[in-house]
């Protein structure tokens, strides 16, 4: 990598890194204060969205990576207490992106993709957190939920898996259009900047 690539590589990863750090520690913050449903998927979503839009603008393997390790290290200096679960988050969900997008770089179908994963990520990490620290228990809790919830709306029994399906399937509905969103943004971004230049 020669000098001006490794400065324009760096810059974009920095400047990305830093923009999805800062919505961590703001947004974020702000969201999980209130306690709203869902936050850690919107927040995991707007995160593919910023890494489709960087990729879209600087298609170089290794940047979405990056940026990740850049967004962890901002994340570093949030003032909320706990920050290790969710700098590991933020790692993971880079390189899920990172190797989506590996394979035909970014697009919005290759965009909706990386979205659902690192949605469906966020709901598994805060599943395996949860029983980490408190045991297998959990699940059992989570279980007892949905059935509960079947008996309220008069669903056939089925164990919770309809309510699970569903819930699973609105979660991956947030992350695809996030994350088309963010594929289809970086690509209309570029096209203007390269009509700029000509």
């Amino acid at each position: 990598m020669t000098d001006l690539r490794a400065w324009r590589f760096w810059g974009y990863a920095g400047t990305f890194g830093a923009l999805w750090g800062a919505m961590e520690i703001t947004v974020g913050s702000f969201l999980h204060a209130v306690k709203l449903p869902l936050s850690g998927v919107v927040l995991a979503g707007g995160g593919a969205a910023l890494l489709l839009v960087l990729r879209s603008l600087l298609p170089a393997r290794g940047v979405v990576l990056a940026a990740g390790l850049v967004c962890a290290g901002v994340k570093l200096l949030s003032p909320a207490g706990a920050v290790i679960g969710p700098m590991t988050a933020i790692v993971v969900e880079s390189v899920l992106v990172e190797m989506t997008l590996a394979p035909a770089g970014a697009n919005p179908a290759s965009g909706a993709l990386s979205g659902i994963i690192v949605a469906l990520w966020a709901v598994a990490q805060k599943l395996i957190t949860q029983t980490i620290v408190y045991g297998a228990p959990v699940i059992g809790i989570y279980v007892g939920v949905l059935r509960e919830a079947e008996k309220l709306l008069h669903l056939p029994p089925s164990r919770g898996a309809w309510l699970a399906g569903g819930f699973l399937g609105i979660v991956a509905l947030v992350g695809a259009l996030l994350g088309a969103t963010g594929a289809l943004v970086g690509r209309a971004t570029r096209a203007q900047l390269a009509g700029n230049e000509t």
